[in-house]
């Protein structure tokens, strides 16, 4: 188990593909790139949550996650519901596990039982994003790096009416980018980050 934390994903240059992008893949090892991978993580987990409820007050409502992962027959049933939008549909798709406390607040339960018995509850999430543009991340890569060059030169105000229609035109897109190029310092907010944020709104 591991915190949330901020993955950069190396996305292979589809046009020029480098020879360790490993894109000729046999059957075999592209199941175990997604589908055995997915079914892994899922089985994965370690309680969150070890708490013995002895004569426990009904009244009282029960944490909801006991542990962060389901059985191997579970993973491999969602796995095979799945499987087309996962890993058959076109364009670029995303699939990653949230955490734990995300789901249970996304998602809250309140249960209640009786003081004798108490509920194991095992669940976990997936996070699916599809169609996200490929294409563009290498032209809001490169607008967002000329939009600091610019400020840093002082010629931002020049170049604005070039570079904010292509970080507008995915605002998602460019806000993940810029999150991860720009971190936080000091516990607070890039300011150049809260900069673009404001062009974008």
């Amino acid at each position: 188990m591991m915190p949330p934390r901020t993955v950069s994903l190396r996305i292979p240059d589809f046009s020029n593909p480098r020879e360790d992008d490993d894109l000729k893949l046999s059957p075999e090892d592209f199941w175990l790139r997604t589908s055995g991978r997915l079914i892994e993580t899922l089985t994965a987990g370690a309680p969150v949550a070890n708490l013995d409820f002895v004569l426990r007050d009904p009244a009282d409502s029960q944490g909801p996650t006991k542990r962060h992962q389901l059985f191997r027959k579970e993973a491999v049933g969602l796995e095979k519901i799945w499987h087309k939008d996962f890993f058959e549909a076109d364009g670029f798709t995303v699939v990653y596990r949230g955490s734990p406390e995300y789901l249970d607040e996304a998602m809250p339960l309140n249960i209640f039982t009786s003081m004798y018995w108490h509920i194991r509850l095992s669940r976990c999430g997936l996070v699916l994003n599809r169609n996200l543009p490929l294409g563009e991340v290498y032209k809001t890569e490169s607008a967002l790096y000329q939009f600091q060059l610019d400020r840093w030169n002082g010629r931002l105000k020049e170049s604005l009416k070039t570079l904010v229609p292509q970080l507008k035109k995915n605002r998602l897109l460019t806000l993940g980018q810029a999150r991860f190029t720009l971190p936080d310092a000091e516990g607070k907010a890039n300011p150049l980050l809260r900069e673009i944020r404001k062009f974008l709104e």
